[in-house]
């Protein structure tokens, strides 16, 4: 089970918000889970928990997530910006649909000292 992992990377950016989305150089400080699922996201436009979960198991290192996992890896990750969700539209698509909410271009800040993202 990797709750506890989701959680505190949840909890430790909880003041952090990506308004303008993620960036490729966030993607290294992720969890392991957290990142697979940024990982698969990235192969397709947009996916559902239920493509999500088929697109995890194909995976040649998969960290295998409990049925609990994944929703909250999702909500954590909307919660900081970081994955858009759109509600289902109509009744042949039961569940929400996720796709990256991705900045095109980072870059090191000498005011800041550190790695920023900016839109284009």
């Amino acid at each position: 089970m990797r709750a506890a992992e989701i959680q505190d990377w949840v909890r430790q950016n909880k003041d952090k918000p990506r308004t303008g989305g993620v960036t490729a150089v966030d993607l290294l400080d992720l969890p392991p889970a957290l990142n697979q699922i940024l990982r698969i996201l990235l192969l397709d436009k947009s996916m559902t928990p239920a493509k999500m979960r088929e697109a995890l198991v194909e995976l040649p290192d998969t960290l295998w997530l409990d049925a609990t996992d994944l929703p909250l890896a999702l909500d954590g990750l909307v919660d900081q910006q970081w994955l858009l969700r759109a509600e289902p539209e109509n009744s042949d698509q039961p569940e929400p649909s996720y796709r990256i909410n991705l900045r095109a271009k980072a870059r090191n800040s000498a005011v800041t000292g550190g790695w920023e993202a900016f839109d284009c």
